[in-house]
């Protein structure tokens, strides 16, 4: 009997952690030529021509707080599909305009880009104000999206239904105990009915007691089809307030699955910082790939690297502060990247020491010392030579980074200084805590030496001339300890 239930116990834990092998990675995109960041999980085996779900997380919140509380990540394997957690710019979602309907947009093509998906199985999933922006957006989107899964909000200032073109396929879940969004000041069901009518005549069917999967609370699903097979459904739950729910999550994927786009619209392409191109080539691997993340442009020997970032949050934390700031009018920070052929460590790949660059790619020193960027292994926290009295680092001692190319997805950076590395060493976009998870990171090519904008300024001697940032923007109060431009040179402002 003990051996039948030693066994029983082995399955199980086979079968639980088959059932939940994913990877997990952040992505950095481009969306209007602003940094934007969402949260990957794809399957343990990555195909061609997979659904994707997108997620859209509510107010003051996240993608970690969303993830971890519908859990729907755990089906990707299993399922066979691609979820992303796309992270608000602040603590809101633009429901009066177009910039976050934009970057859902650029997600989709990101992901095709990326993963070939299939972009007619496209899904779009949100929880409160991640719910209100699909219903804002909704009437654009119906072209890239094969079915919309709203949870517990409404876009109660606008009507959907008066907007919206063509059939629809729509499920929305509702907690009948919802305190922020409460069935008595807000006509949820009212509001769901209205956008059944966009798929015209409709046969209505209704279940009580019923439940997302076994154990799930119950509630009441009401079904609008029409004669071509497009729904509208709606789940009113009995117990739960206002929070993501792991059952609705099975719910929504079970209905989303069903469904894909005849014709769809263009696939966008993936947005290009200006002046920079996607490279072609890349001598570190010989392998050429579209590749996610913060951006590199790599050569030969060494290579000049671009770290997209700037002063908000979406910028790498390890940047933002102490003696970058002269850095920070500039939207790209430059890095040299030179080959390291005895790196004294029995890790074998591709090392690199990587130095703070200038515009022009050539060494940019920090406190007239080189400007290595460095990390003692288990550690998140990335600092630069002579910041914070760090003098004396180099490829010895933890001034040393392995490049590594993973097939399908990018390049991965990683400190490994002497030893081997911490689990926290990555190089990582920035986050508010340590992150240990790879980042994968793309490559570009600059266009031109020019900044855009300098070729403006004025070529005179004159100290009154015209001073202007990095990026080529007139400045009228420059600050002390700024990097900036006048008569076609660059000087720091005393």
């Amino acid at each position: 009997m003990k051996i039948l239930k030693s066994i029983l116990v082995i399955m199980l834990l086979l079968v639980s952690g088959h059932s939940l092998a994913y990877e997990k990675s952040s992505l950095n995109i481009l969306v209007n030529g602003k940094s934007r960041n969402m949260v990957v999980f794809t399957p343990d085996n990555v195909s061609e021509d997979m659904p994707l779900m997108i997620v859209t997380h509510g107010m003051n919140q996240s993608p970690e707080y969303q993830y971890d509380a519908d859990k729907l990540y755990q089906m990707v394997d299993s399922e066979k599909f691609i979820v992303v957690y796309l992270r608000s710019n602040g603590n809101t979602w633009d429901i009066g305009g177009t910039s976050d309907q934009k970057f859902v947009e650029q997600t989709i093509g990101e992901m095709y880009a990326l993963y070939k998906i299939d972009a007619h199985r496209v899904y779009w999933s949100g929880f409160s104000m991640g719910s209100m922006l699909i219903y804002h957006s909704m009437h654009n989107m119906t072209g890239k999206i094969a079915a919309f899964a709203p949870c517990s909000g409404i876009q109660f200032s606008e009507q959907p239904w008066n907007k919206v073109k063509g059939p629809i396929n729509l499920i929305h879940c509702h907690a009948k105990d919802d305190s922020v969004f409460p069935l008595d000041s807000y006509d949820v069901h009212s509001y769901v009915e209205n956008m059944s009518k966009v798929n015209g005549e409709n046969t209505y069917t209704k279940t009580t007691n019923y439940r997302p999967m076994s154990g799930a609370t119950p509630g009441e699903k009401e079904v609008w089809e029409n004669a071509d097979g497009y729904k509208v459904e709606l789940f009113m739950y009995n117990w739960g307030d206002h929070n993501p729910s792991h059952n609705n999550a099975v719910e929504l994927w079970n209905f989303c699955k069903n469904y894909r786009l005849e014709t769809i619209d263009p696939i966008p392409e993936p947005e290009q910082p200006k002046e920079y191109t996607v490279v072609g080539e890349d001598e570190i691997t010989g392998k050429a790939n579209r590749l996610s993340g913060q951006l590199l442009f790599c050569t030969n020997n060494g290579c000049t690297a671009i770290l997209y970032g700037n002063t908000s949050l979406d910028s790498p934390q390890n940047i933002r502060s102490g003696n970058f700031d002269d850095l920070t009018n500039n939207e790209y920070y430059m890095f040299k990247l030179k080959k390291v052929t005895d790196a004294q460590t029995t890790l074998t790949g591709n090392f690199y020491t990587i130095q703070m660059a200038n515009q022009e790619g050539g060494t940019y020193d920090l406190w007239e010392n080189n400007g290595y960027l460095n990390t003692p292994p288990g550690s998140w926290c990335l600092f630069a030579l002579g910041l914070n009295n760090q003098y004396g680092q180099d490829a010895q001692n933890y001034g040393l980074w392995k490049v590594d190319y993973e097939d399908g997805k990018g390049y991965t950076i990683q400190n490994v200084g002497a030893a081997e590395a911490g689990e926290n060493s990555w190089l990582s976009p920035a986050f508010e805590t340590p992150q240990a998870d790879k980042q994968y990171v793309r490559l570009y090519k600059k266009l031109t030496e020019k900044t855009a904008g300098i070729e403006t300024v004025s070529a005179t001697s004159d100290k009154s001339s015209a001073i202007y940032d990095l990026t080529g923007m007139r400045v009228t109060t420059p600050k002390p300890g700024r990097i900036y431009i006048r008569n076609g040179k660059k000087f720091i402002m005393r």
